[in-house]
């Protein structure tokens, strides 16, 4: 099975699904669209959004998830030619980065790509008009959200350093943990726990067409995979230096 040709037809319905809705409007009727918006202000709320939800198309729900799909499949392409991935039994040999210290420096910079993503997110929603003319200043939800990234940039420093105390890279990302090692259900639930959340967050950044999120999180996927393979392997080697003929098995 060939995994590029099948994140290339992942790629192909992403293009046609943005040039499928990309010639309908985002609105039914543009002249009542435009005459909601200027008494919205004075309407109650729950009846703008009512009326408003009956002049919407569906070109934004599609479009959004045709641009998501793009950027997912884009960002997969491009990992299994860094890696040469190519069929399943290729993701053996995906590696990890080559230290610690190239983990938590690339992190922080990956992570700081959420602040121009922010100022993408919003501004480009606002231009197509998602949002109402009763809205408050696009300042309120900016400033919150980049400081809340920022102030995130602590709490992900003190994870990323935890996680590779004293663990040697680079070690191959798939591996399958051998379940009679001590520990090795709680490293799984533990990560586990982690890269569910995040694959969550894709998935809904990806239906969403938050396109510059998209590779964010799947770098964040990627580390979290190795911090995981790094775990069981030390576990593994410890026991093994203990005498257990336990031995960690790759995909």
């Amino acid at each position: 099975m060939n995994l590029r040709i099948i994140v290339f037809i992942l790629l192909l319905s992403g293009v046609f699904i943005v040039g499928r809705y990309s010639q309908i409007p985002y609105f039914k009727d543009k002249s009542a669209k435009e005459e909601l918006d200027r008494k919205g202000v004075d309407m109650d709320r729950e009846e703008y959004w009512k009326k408003e939800k009956e002049l919407r198309t569906d070109k934004v729900f599609y479009m959004d998830m045709g641009s998501g799909i793009i950027s997912l499949s884009l960002c997969l392409l491009v990992f299994a030619f860094i890696f040469r991935i190519k069929y399943l039994e290729d993701l053996r040999n995906v590696a990890s980065l080559k230290s610690k210290r190239n983990i938590i420096i690339i992190s922080n910079a990956v992570w700081l790509l959420n602040i121009p993503n922010i100022f993408f997110y919003y501004f480009f929603r606002m231009s197509r008009g998602d949002y109402p003319p009763f809205a408050d200043s696009l300042g309120i939800p900016l400033i919150y959200d980049l400081s809340s990234f920022i102030c995130l940039l602590v709490p992900l420093n003190i994870f990323l350093l935890l996680t590779s105390y004293k663990i040697d890279f680079p070690v191959r990302i798939f591996v399958k943990n051998n379940f009679s090692v001590k520990w090795s259900v709680v490293i799984e639930l533990f990560y586990g726990t982690f890269i569910i959340l995040n694959c969550i967050v894709l998935y809904e950044s990806t239906m969403d067409g938050d396109i510059f999120l998209i590779p964010i999180h799947l770098f964040f996927l990627y580390i979290l995979l190795s911090l995981r393979a790094a775990m069981i392997t030390k576990t593994v080697s410890q026991v093994e230096a203990t005498g257990d003929s336990t031995k960690v098995r790759e995909l």
